[in-house]
């Protein structure tokens, strides 16, 4: 690609006529300065002059001409005759001051004319100048005959410089000549000088005569009309040199083989960090630039300047385009040269007032994806880092990811990062100045943002194919700069947050959000809202909402789009790490005749994670950037902050915070904005505390947890539940253990904002209910992800007592509550049947291929769809069991807690259904069925799990209903499973012994109620009420007085409520078992009554002897 600038062939002589006649009639034209000029920038006072340009430039004085009459001195008036009195005494004589410097204007003028173009109508003075005084003989001869009777060499000028720079200019060395004098002019001529050059020297030579006339102390009138006649010269230096930059052919020779035209100014732009202080005669130096471009810019104002100055921008810009073999990236110095050009550019207001004009600054026409190619700034706003536009960034500084160490990864990544921090500012500085410029500039500047962003709403589409839109590079670098710009009004206390006007998005269209999912209303309830909004309020937004709300457009386009994309090469990354984890762990192809073919495939696995790992370092370099990460808190804590602010009823979030609920009302203006402003948030803030928490341990944490409990607790507020699903889960990875005693950002805030101590436990239990159903194909798997995020938060606060007071109070609310534990039962019947199923089905697939002979045997074809399903069973597995494990967690925790609100009828039975069926599957005949491979790999550990179930079963042994419930499961209770897993726990130390024999005291309770169930009625009758347990209703075998309150139960009751509750369960009075007192009368009549029963059941046996904790059945873990 290649878009230099490139020299037009050369005009013929009648065309350089017709332009030179079109030139010479707009410079006759052009406005001339009648005043003095302001006082010098910094190329031209006297207290910046660079002393090295003097004393480069010879000033060579001609020789004298007819001296004109000089200006007469001003004479004071002659005081009147003093009055005849008596003299007075004599004062003291005050010394005389020394008055101003004489100048004689008209010679000044004639010198300084002739040292600032370095001509001479005086021969003797160029030959004592060595020829380097160019004497303009002919326009001399000229002058002379139109004037005989004028002084003889002719008066240089300031009003005859157009004709003096015509005469100088049209010199060819190159030329021939008949006249000896010519010919010697000729040959003295500069070699190879431009004309640019030759008003460049005679533009600083200007300066320095300026310095010079102010060092001098003269009279200010005289010095004031110098000026004057100096600035006009220069002005005219100026405008050969604007139209010279625009179109160097046609008007002066110019020496062959050297680039003319707009790239003379581009160099020394480019060369800004790199050129001598000191430069040539003929050159801009550094200190020279700005003033010279001043000056183009006064002269040009208003009169084509776009002509001069489009060519010089885009020339400095087609450093970054033009490009032969590969494009420069941010890591060249190519970009910093032209930021630098660019910033001392627009320095000149005139200029960056001008460069939104430019008709490549928003190519309207120019496809999404190849906008940044083709327009002006696109170039250099996509420099970056991100792999899919910058494949050698990432190959160069993360070649080998899995070798690379740590310190190596940090130190490219603060290389990469320092570069776009540069990068960013230069960015900033040159957009801010645009914006400042002038309104037109500041308009034309949004509607540039406004343009890229509404021709590429497609990015944030799932299906999206990225070479048809515009680059991650340009997004991300457009919202770096924006926000910049949004730091000014984002302060610690939000003070200028009603400066957001809410009606943003129905009074401007900067922002075009009619495509987007909005959050409560529909398409036709948008407009009749809006309609009537705009009725009472339609004043034009500020600049304020203007950058909060294309930030926010630019947010979710931008970071938020390149998040998705990271999250879906680590997704791909991972798929092929466990693929080439199997071909390893499974060694049995190697000496095989497929020993070739899998090794090809486990280099081609090797090669893809690499560069999969590469990418995802190099996304990672920006978006996970601490600077661009702070900055994202910041903003995002805005929103959050306004967003609340717009529902509250009273306005005053955050200087007041907003009481929860929220009104059932919901404010039209809320409903009406998109989605996107509370999901980026979301997405954000759950990224930043997966993957880089320790960045959020200062700010945004009470932004974000008071914005996910003001939805969660008003729920209608928000239609879509996966947004609130979202909310969820950003509690939960900001609650999550972090390893080495750490906890997420969010978790203290969680255990102390009073907010959360009121709101979190019924919020979350409400949606654990409400997220059964979300309305999508999808919605029966997707429920168990948001629950598993709802029991991680559950788990960070249990242990405090608020929230499991406010869980107590929830519990109060009978009909809420029981859906809430009949859809928690549900899910772990449903979990830890998939999971326990898919573990078999692993076996038997392990079983088949472990037969080696059998397994080659078998098709090629037939093996590749057993080695598929027995990868999506793996997957399957540890999805079901990592989601099983966090809800039997959760089952524990409320069975303890709330244990009488699992004693309801509609879920005692079933929920004892599904315990004696797993624990059965765990410790009975068919625990062999899930003897798998690495069981770890699947997150399956039977001894937690089976740990889990009993503490379940312990929660509930001391309700009567659950007992009941457990003896009349004909189908999956077995005492033998109780036996042979409290065996394993005390074989195996998962459980302390009191929990033991506790566990072995309900299923004594249970044993005697099968008994009794299980017996003759009309043999038996009714259990006498004497006989009968007060607690747990079930017959006595070994009845006991309690001191205190004198109650009679089974000792086997009390023993096993003392073991978590040493008091009487009747007064609450301090307890111990051998306080109490055997009711030795009572048991002799319950004997008796039991006499007459069938004997050896329970009933019958001593109870010590119904359960036998050495029976562990062959079973073991």
């Amino acid at each position: 690609m290649s878009n230099s600038l490139q020299e037009p062939a050369a005009p013929t002589k009648e065309e350089q006529d017709k332009i030179r006649l079109k030139r010479l009639a707009k410079l006759s034209s052009a406005p001339t300065s009648s005043s003095p000029s302001p006082a010098p920038g910094p190329s031209g006072s006297s207290g910046n002059a660079t002393p090295s340009i003097q004393s480069t430039i010879p000033i060579v004085k001609p020789t004298p001409v007819a001296t004109p009459n000089p200006i007469p001195a001003v004479r004071p008036k002659a005081p009147p005759p003093a009055a005849t009195t008596p003299s007075p005494a004599p004062r003291p004589i005050k010394p005389k001051v020394k008055g101003p410097d004489k100048l004689d204007l008209v010679s000044w003028e004639h010198e300084t004319t002739g040292t600032v173009l370095n001509v001479t109508f005086n021969v003797e003075e160029t030959r004592r100048s060595n020829w380097s005084v160019v004497w303009l003989k002919d326009l001399m001869n000229e002058i002379q005959e139109s004037d005989p009777s004028g002084p003889r060499p002719p008066r240089l000028t300031v009003a005859s410089g157009d004709q003096l720079l015509i005469a100088r200019l049209s010199l060819d060395p190159s030329a021939m000549s008949d006249d000896t004098d010519a010919i010697t002019i000729l040959q003295n001529l500069p070699k190879d000088e431009t004309v640019f050059e030759y008003l460049i020297g005679a533009w600083k030579r200007a300066n320095s005569a300026r310095s010079a006339l102010l060092r001098r102390n003269y009279e200010p009138s005289v010095v004031a009309a110098a000026l004057e006649l100096l600035e006009e010269l220069k002005r005219l230096i100026v405008s050969y040199a604007g139209f010279n930059l625009q179109d160097p052919t046609g008007m002066f020779p110019e020496p062959e083989g050297k680039h003319v035209g707009a790239i003379e100014l581009v160099h020394p732009l480019l060369q800004l960090n790199a050129l001598p202080l000191n430069a040539p005669p003929t050159a801009l130096s550094p200190a020279d630039l700005e003033g010279f471009v001043i000056d183009l810019a006064k002269r040009f104002e208003g009169d084509g300047l776009e002509e001069i100055m489009g060519p010089v921008i885009g020339g400095v810009m087609n450093v970054l385009k033009d490009y032969q073999v590969e494009m420069p990236n941010i890591m060249g110095d190519q970009w910093r040269q032209v930021t630098a050009a660019l910033e001392a550019l627009v320095a000149v207001k005139p200029v960056a007032s001008m460069i939104p004009r430019l008709v490549d600054w928003d190519p309207s026409q120019a496809p999404p994806n190849l906008w940044e190619l083709v327009s002006l700034l696109g170039p250099l706003l996509r420099l970056s880092v991100f792999p899919r536009e910058w494949a050698k960034i990432y190959k160069e500084f993360f070649p080998d990811p899995m070798k690379m160490s740590r310190t190596a990864a940090e130190t490219a990544n603060s290389s990469l990062r320092n570069t776009l921090h540069a990068l960013h500012s230069s960015l900033f500085n040159i957009f801010n100045v645009l914006v400042r410029a002038s309104p037109q500039s500041r308009d034309a500047t949004l509607s540039m943002f406004s343009h890229v962003l509404n021709t590429n709403w497609r990015r944030a589409g799932l299906r999206v194919r990225p070479e048809t839109v515009a680059s991650d590079s340009l997004f991300v670098n457009i919202q770096a700069v924006l926000h910049k710009f949004a730091e000014p009004f984002i302060d610690a206390n939000y003070t200028k947050i009603d400066r957001i006007d809410p009606l943003y998005f129905a009074k401007s269209k900067l922002v075009d959000v009619s495509g987007q999912t909005k959050l409560l209303a529909s398409s036709e309830e948008e407009k009749e809202i809006v309609t009537k909004a705009l009725s009472r309020n339609d004043a034009a937004p500020n600049f304020i909402s203007d950058i909060f709300f294309i930030l926010s457009a630019y947010n979710h386009l931008g970071y938020i789009r390149c998040l998705g994309w990271h999250e879906e090469l680590n997704r791909a990354a991972g798929e092929v790490e466990r693929e080439l984890d199997r071909f390893k762990s499974d060694t049995r192809w190697q000496g095989s005749p497929m020993q070739g073919q899998v090794q090809q495939m486990v280099d081609k696995l090797t090669k893809d994670l690499n560069e999969y790992q590469s990418q995802i370092l190099a996304y990672q370099v920006q978006l996970f950037d601490p600077e661009m990460v702070n900055a994202l808190i910041s903003y995002s804590s805005l929103v959050t902050q306004w967003i609340i602010r717009l529902v509250d009823p009273a306005k005053q979030h955050p200087a007041v915070p907003v009481k929860l609920p929220l009104p059932e009302t919901v404010p039209d203006i809320f409903k009406i904005l998109p989605e996107y402003l509370i999901e980026d948030v979301a997405d954000f803030f759950a990224a930043i505390l997966r993957i880089v928490p320790h960045l959020l341990e200062f700010a945004g944490r009470r932004e974000i947890l008071v914005l996910a409990l003001t939805f969660l607790s008003s729920p209608w507020y928000i239609r879509n539940p996966y947004l609130k699903s979202k909310l969820v889960a950003v509690l939960a990875y900001g609650s999550m253990n972090l390893g080495g005693g750490r906890r997420g950002p969010l978790a203290d805030l969680l255990n102390t904002h009073p907010m959360a101590l009121e709101h979190l436990m019924p919020a979350l239990m409400a949606y654990y209910v409400d997220c059964e159903s979300t309305g999508t194909h999808t919605q029966f798997y997707d429920k168990f992800e948001i629950r598993r995020n709802i029991t991680i938060v559950f788990n960070a606060v249990w242990e405090n007592p608020a929230h499991r007071a406010a869980l107590k109070r929830e519990s109060q609310h009978e009909e809420t509550f029981t859906r809430f534990i009949n859809l928690l039962r549900n899910d772990v019947t449903f979990l830890l049947d998939e999971s326990l199923g898919k573990l078999h089905s692993i076996q038997e697939l392990q079983a088949e291929m472990e037969d080696q002979a059998a397994w080659a045997a078998q098709p090629a074809e037939t093996r590749r769809d057993r080695e598929s399903q027995l990868r999506q069973l793996e997957g399957s597995a540890t999805s079901y069991f990592s989601l099983g494990r966090s809800t039997v967690d959760l089952l524990k925790k409320f069975t303890a807690e709330a244990p009488q609100a699992f004693m309801i009828p509609e879920i005692v039975d079933r929920l004892a259904l599904m315990l004696d069926d797993n624990l059965g599957k765990m410790v009975g005949p068919r625990m062999s069925e899930l003897r798998v491979k690495d069981p770890d790999r699947y997150r399956f550990k039977p001894r937690e799990l089976l740990s889990d179930l009993l503490t379940v079963y312990m929660n509930l042994s001391m309700g009567p209903e659950f007992i009941q419930a457990v003896a009349k499961d004909l189908g999956y209770y077995r005492k033998e499973s109780f036996e042979h897993a409290l065996a394993i726990c005390r074989g195996r130390a998962l459980k302390p012994e009191s929990e033991i024999e506790k566990l072995r005291l309900f299923v004594i309770k249970v044993e005697e109620t099968k008994a009794l169930l299980e017996g003759d009625e009309e043999e038996l009758g009714d259990i006498p009420d004497e006989f009968t347990d007060p607690l747990l209703y079930t017959l006595m075998r070994d009845p006991v007085i309690l001191p205190s309150s004198r109650a009679v139960v089974d000792l086997t009751t009390i023993k096993a409520h003392l073991l978590s509750d040493p008091s009487d369960p009747f007064n609450r009075v301090k307890l111990s078992i051998e306080e109490v007192v055997p009711d030795t009368e009572l048991k002799a009549r319950i004997d008796a009554w039991l006499a007459s029963r069938k004997k050896g059941d329970a009933l019958t046996k001593p109870q010590d002897d119904i359960v036998d904790l050495s029976n562990t059945g062959g079973v073991d873990m």
